[in-house]
């Protein structure tokens, strides 16, 4: 395949529901089912809820994921943009017109050397409800479960591959430690049905966590500007009434004392 692109972008702000290492700690989303849960070492991004590729590779989860203001049930997956000019769109959407609006936003560069193109390969079980209703009889229901192979086309690093090319399970390589990548666009070609209106063309989705590694930069966006390098002037948030002001060597937004 050739469509992967050199590099990722993910908008995040102050309270992302995703955990991160550039935003302060107080401000991380609780997950309703464990309380304490941490951004482990290593992880620049990390989902609320820990990936599983039997849960999470269905088209209910991806759908789920898509559903932003959801709360109940987390999303396992990350979003990141194919294209900095649509992120530049999401960042701009957060300062102005989200129902959250973002005081202090950044765009993370995203690395995607290493990554391969690969198919995951499962047996998929759909379960479909159909309800009746009926003035003599009431409302009657029906269960139909039905399963099909399914294949998925997937992204991930190539320390992950055996040197003989041989095939791997999912648990595999989740034991490997590397990150798996997930194209909408791709998605939508294949036989898992993802539909054409959820999500974005550009977008692409990390499963469970984006490592420190494969973050080139921390840019700030400070209301009206996307800041892609450091200036001769100090950045600061538009939208805030408090001093925040960017650091660039901790690639984080700071509240000036």
């Amino acid at each position: 395949s050739n469509m992967r692109p050199p590099f990722l972008y993910r908008v995040f702000y102050e309270t992302s529901a995703t955990l991160s290492s550039y935003v302060s700690k107080h401000t991380h989303v609780k997950h309703r089912e464990q309380p304490k849960l941490k951004l482990r070492e290593g992880n620049a991004f990390q989902a609320i809820s820990k990936f599983s590729a039997a849960r999470d590779l269905t088209r209910v989860r991806m759908e789920r994921h898509l559903r932003w203001q959801q709360k109940r049930d987390p999303s396992s997956y990350i979003s990141a943009f194919n294209c900095i000019r649509y992120a530049v769109r999401r960042a701009e959407f957060h300062s102005n017109h989200s129902q959250r609006i973002g005081q202090r936003i950044s765009v993370a560069k995203i690395s995607t050397s290493g990554l391969i193109a690969a198919t995951v390969r499962g047996t998929l079980e759909e379960t479909v409800l159909t309800t009746w209703k009926d003035s003599l009889l009431g409302k009657t229901e029906s269960v139909t479960v039905t399963t099909r192979d399914v294949q998925i086309p997937a992204w991930v690093h190539e320390s992950a591959i055996p040197d003989d090319a041989a095939a791997i399970s999912v648990e595999q390589l989740a034991t490997s430690g590397a990150v798996m990548w997930l194209s909408i666009t791709e998605l939508r070609l294949s036989n898992l049905k993802v539909p054409a209106t959820k999500g974005h063309d550009y977008e692409w989705l990390a499963c469970g966590a984006i490592p420190k590694s494969n973050i080139i930069r921390i840019m700030p966006f400070d209301g009206t500007t996307l800041h892609q390098e450091q200036g001769p002037k100090v950045v600061r948030s538009l939208r805030s009434r408090e001093p925040w002001v960017f650091d660039w060597q901790q690639q984080m937004w700071i509240l000036r004392a």
